[in-house]
């Protein structure tokens, strides 16, 4: 007489968990590699629409001078959207909301992740933020 036993294991969270982590390796290799500004951003961009799993994005920059903040690169936005939002003066809401340097929260469930999700995200963006100074900084000693 023989017996089966059959084991189930949902292994999407895992898979999900072991792409975030080496997205975030590679990242960290390629942009140790960057030298340029542009380079930078899109290395930064791609990785970030991989992780969210979103089909668009952009990456603004903000002008130390004037502090106003620009749209330096996107990918897949449509050109109303680039058009109303590509530039914020510095007097602007967003631009005050964005000059805080504090992560703004919605509501996660609206998102569709969870929290544990988002604050791997930050860690991504903490690299992001980490590479774009790097790389100004070494554009302005050449």
């Amino acid at each position: 007489m023989y017996q089966l036993f059959e084991v189930l294991h949902d292994i999407t969270e895992r898979k999900r968990m072991d792409d975030l982590i080496r997205t975030q390796r590679d990242l960290g290799l390629a942009l140790s590699n960057a030298s340029r500004l542009e380079e930078t951003l899109q290395l930064c961009l791609d990785a970030a629409i991989h992780v969210s799993g979103m089909d668009c994005g952009g990456i603004y920059l903000v002008d130390k001078a004037s502090g106003t903040i620009d749209l330096a690169l996107h990918k897949g936005l449509s050109s109303d959207f680039i058009d109303k939002a590509s530039h914020y003066d510095s007097d602007s809401e967003r631009a005050r909301l964005i000059m805080t340097g504090k992560p703004i929260y919605t509501q996660y469930r609206k998102l569709g992740m969870s929290l544990d999700e988002i604050k791997k995200l930050e860690t991504i963006a903490t690299q992001i933020g980490s590479a774009i100074a790097r790389i100004t900084a070494e554009a302005q000693i050449e």
